[in-house]
């Protein structure tokens, strides 16, 4: 608790500090109901995301699930995990809330492997994402290294960031005889060694359908446009060009866009400040900046407004849902569920600090 307050705590430290400097204006969000059609639209895309974005999590928990998954339900778990995430300090998380409801329509499937699930949801939601960065890096790149020495700097961080994704696939796809000499490693390591083989196995289980991953990859290209879209057509009609590009008439456009907005996307994932407040102000005003656009924290206020209402909208499936008690949520959290386990992957686990880390957002890198 104290340390969301914390983090909560600074995260309007950074937006006062912004506004004092007149780098955010939130007239501008009174000023914007004028474009209804904008909202309208940006709504049907983040409603349409969400359908995508839990379509992909069912595909990943039906690796190791007894049937196929009811995808209404899953639609409801996820957006309820996605109002909690939005609305409790940090202290019962949203993910763990999700998979308690997953567990109680297929208990066969271990803490681990659904704590895993999360876990590559995201990280193939982030897939996406720098996928999309990838392409439209390589597209305009000569282009836009011409426009400042800003812009060219983010262009070299963009290539190596899809870089590091590759790599990460690479890993992802490794053949069968290489992952049992990894476990023969891992499991002689003291303390965390039997956990690094649970959470290796499942990982790797995952990566054994390569035609499932890319399609999943595929459509997590597939939300994080539709997000970059939405971020794109609120903001448009509010950009505030310097006087140089307004001098030199270079006017971005949504193809620029791709080249830029998912770096502050990768910005607010990180579960640093609750919302993406503060951090998500300070990315974007950097972000636009570089590309001559003087009120980027003030543009990156729709995206926040949408995607916290949206969110809190989960209330309903949560109404209609079973609830759990806090007591139960942290149990699930905190026990084992233990077997006797033939092979690395027929087991459960004790949830490490790296896999039980959480966001107090839904990310777009998540979705």
């Amino acid at each position: 608790m104290l340390s969301f307050a914390a983090k909560l705590l600074v995260s309007f430290a950074l937006v006062y500090w912004l506004l004092q400097k007149g780098q955010i204006d939130f007239s501008l969000l009174l000023s914007s109901l004028q474009y209804k059609l904008n909202w309208i639209i940006g709504f049907f895309m983040i409603l349409m995301n969400f359908f995508v974005a839990s379509y992909r999590w069912k595909r990943i928990l039906e690796i190791k699930s007894k049937s196929k998954l009811s995808y209404v339900s899953i639609f409801k778990f996820n957006w309820i995990g996605c109002l909690f995430n939005t609305v409790l300090p940090g202290i019962v998380s949203g993910d763990f809330i999700k998979l308690l409801y997953v567990r109680s329509i297929d208990n066969s499937m271990t803490k681990t492997f659904l704590i895993t699930s999360v876990l590559m949801d995201r990280i193939l939601g982030l897939f996406g994402l720098l996928c999309v960065l990838g392409i439209a890096t390589i597209v305009k790149y000569n282009e836009l290294i011409a426009l400042s020495p800003a812009v060219n700097h983010l262009m070299n961080i963009n290539f190596m960031i899809f870089a590091a994704m590759v790599l990460f696939l690479i890993i992802l796809f490794i053949p069968t005889a290489w992952q049992g000499s990894t476990f023969k490693v891992t499991s002689k390591i003291p303390f965390l060694g039997k956990q690094m083989t649970k959470t290796l196995s499942d990982f790797w289980a995952i990566g054994q359908s390569k035609k499932n991953v890319l399609y999943l990859i595929f459509l997590s290209m597939f939300t994080q446009t539709l997000n970059i879209i939405v971020f794109w057509t609120l903001a448009q009609p509010f950009f505030q060009y310097s006087e140089v590009m307004l001098a030199q008439q270079n006017i971005i456009t949504l193809a620029h866009g791709f080249t830029f907005i998912p770096l502050g996307f990768l910005v607010i994932a990180v579960p640093i400040f609750p919302a993406g407040i503060g951090s998500g102000h300070l990315a974007f005003n950097y972000l636009f900046s570089s590309y001559g656009v003087t009120n980027g924290a003030s543009l990156f206020n729709f995206y926040l407004m949408i995607t916290i209402f949206m969110n809190v909208l989960g209330i309903v499936p949560y109404l209609t849902s079973k609830r759990y008690s806090k007591k139960e949520i942290e149990e699930f959290s905190e026990t084992t569920t233990t077997t006797s386990p033939s092979s690395p992957s027929s087991s459960s686990s004790t949830p490490t600090s790296a896999t039980t880390t959480t966001t107090t957002t839904t990310a777009p890198s998540a979705s």
